[in-house]
């Protein structure tokens, strides 16, 4: 479904998508069952270099009713050869963090138990 991070060493819980729908998913689950705030939420995003930069930014805010100033640094991929995309993502990844260590180690104890 989603990349995260599943190691106990890292005190970030974050998850990253392409697909809103799982990103705010996920933002409601962290809110509606970890207790999560609203303020605590970073966000980050990663295009492809030849991705129109200002659009893959309005979506985003768009789809997760954010501001531009909730979202962190910008990352563009640079070319990586001619590739096997047929057609690449033109919105960009998201990536949704909460840094809290003992949040992060509940999630795991959490996912322990299933």
């Amino acid at each position: 479904m989603g990349e995260g991070d599943k190691s106990s060493n890292n005190t970030q819980v974050r998850i990253s998508n392409t697909d809103p729908r799982l990103i705010k998913k996920f933002k409601e689950f962290l809110i509606k069952i970890c207790g999560v705030k609203e303020g605590k939420f970073k966000y980050y995003l990663m295009i492809f270099n030849d991705s129109d930069k200002e659009k893959a930014v309005r979506f985003w805010e768009d789809k997760l009713n954010i501001q531009r100033n909730q979202l962190g640094k910008i990352v563009i991929i640079p070319p990586q050869g001619k590739g096997t995309y047929k057609k690449k993502n033109q919105l960009g990844l998201l990536n949704i963090a909460v840094i809290n260590k003992n949040l992060k180690e509940k999630i795991l104890g959490m996912i322990d138990k299933i």
